[in-house]
């Protein structure tokens, strides 16, 4: 054997290859970061439309004990507000027009932000 021709034995890494290993770390990191952030995002969105289903349900009760009248021309009590704590960042809209071609049919659009 000859003594110089073999090369002393390897310790450590690189910096290359110190620099690669925190680069996919890194990128890794950054994916599975954006993926929670997208998920918790999606989770509120449902959340938000899972309250707003609920609160139109209980609106359009309150609507169905209404006279005709009453939706022929909703009173302000009837026509927008704000919901009771803890929805009071959601508020209702409701507009009615009577049908022209039936009498005695309303039409009503209830919107719910």
């Amino acid at each position: 054997m000859r003594s110089g021709s073999r090369s002393p034995a390897r310790r450590g890494l690189s910096l290359f290859e110190a620099i690669a290993s925190l680069t996919i770390v890194g990128a890794t990191s950054v994916a599975a970061l954006a993926a929670a952030g997208t998920s918790v995002r999606a989770a509120a969105r449902a959340q938000g439309a899972i309250e707003r289903e609920a609160l139109t349900r209980e609106f359009w009760l309150r609507v169905q004990h209404a006279s005709r009248t009453e939706l022929l021309v909703p009173p302000d009590s009837l026509a927008r507000g704000r919901f009771a704590p803890p929805f009071e960042d959601h508020a209702w809209q409701l507009t009615s027009r009577p049908d022209a071609t039936l009498p005695g049919l309303v039409h009503l659009r209830l919107l719910v932000e």
